[in-house]
């Protein structure tokens, strides 16, 4: 072969070699722009999303918290507020899914999406039975105030009556035939005055019972509390059977039925109470599964995201 021909083909072979290795850069560039793609339109705005997802999520179940807590409504418009973005994140994120399909985006957001609606009813319900208790509460002021109306007039009554005795034992503007008071009617007259302080006492140490309850979270206590209406009713008996007068005894049986009304709501807020308890502990549940498949969606995305990096 001639030397011109054998330059020839040694320079026809470079362009060969030139124009294959320029294709494979070609294809090998393609490759990792389509690589590039993939994760800036698809598998970074899934991490995103997810991220999102477990973001607001935690946001709405720090002001419920806060709501369940204070039972302040600011926390609770704020939950609210914070769990609409949690439902437009999910859509956004199906929407996603769908747009590139990824199927793992797409079963995490329709299974967050479930225990999200479960979450605002269960939410709902806290706030029903929340205003159910400030109710009761209310209702457990009014007996109150009943109660402890009835008592005082009692006391007033008998206080008045004692007054009277003791001027009518004294000649005190009084007839000289009015019989003088016996010492076995004074001491029955002390002993009713007394035991209706008592119960004055005991609703006041019931009240306070009830208030320490609520405000250290602690309904046993309440229960505990409850028990002492047991020592109301018996003192409440052990006057009537003193008393004949009917004004007192009317007074008597006021206060027994503000004291069973009272007793009866306590029932009721403590059933109430315990109901909330359920459900704070349901909702925590729910929201679990809620970050648990946002957590799921990040950690498939930032694996997908690994993968394509290293084979770019």
């Amino acid at each position: 072969m001639k030397l011109g021909t054998k330059i020839g083909a040694g320079f026809a072979a470079l362009i060969i070699i030139a124009l294959a290795l320029g294709g494979l850069a070609v294809w090998s560039m393609s490759g990792v722009k389509t690589i590039a793609n993939t994760l800036a339109n698809a598998n970074v705005p899934e991490v995103a999303v997810a991220n999102e997802v477990e973001r607001d999520s935690l946001s709405t179940m720090y002001d419920t918290r806060g709501y369940t807590y204070t039972e302040e409504k600011a926390f609770l418009d704020k939950a609210r507020t914070n769990l609409e973005q949690v439902k437009k994140d999910l859509k956004d994120a199906k929407e996603h899914a769908v747009k590139f399909n990824l199927f793992t985006l797409k079963q995490n957001a329709d299974k967050a999406e479930t225990k999200a609606l479960e979450y605002e009813q269960l939410l709902n319900d806290t706030v029903a039975k929340t205003d159910a208790m400030q109710g009761d509460i209310k209702t457990m002021g009014d007996a109150a105030t009943k109660y402890f109306k009835s008592c005082e007039e009692y006391v007033e009554s008998q206080v008045t009556k004692m007054n009277e005795e003791i001027a009518a034992d004294n000649g005190v503007g009084t007839s000289t035939s009015q019989p003088a008071v016996t010492t076995k009617a004074m001491k029955e007259r002390l002993l009713k005055i007394q035991l209706a302080n008592g119960i004055i006492q005991d609703g006041t140490a019931i009240r306070m019972g009830v208030w320490r309850a609520i405000s250290t979270r602690n309904p046993k206590l309440l229960q505990e509390t409850q028990k002492g209406f047991d020592q109301v009713f018996a003192k409440l008996d052990q006057i009537k059977a003193m008393t004949v007068q009917e004004v007192n005894l009317k007074q008597i049986e006021d206060c027994r039925a503000a004291s069973k009304a009272y007793s009866d709501n306590m029932t009721v807020f403590l059933n109430n109470w315990f109901a909330r308890e359920e459900l704070n502990k349901k909702r925590g549940e729910v929201a679990d599964a809620v970050l648990a498949a946002a957590q799921d969606t990040a950690k498939s995305g930032m694996d997908d995201t690994v993968k394509a990096s290293n084979e770019a």
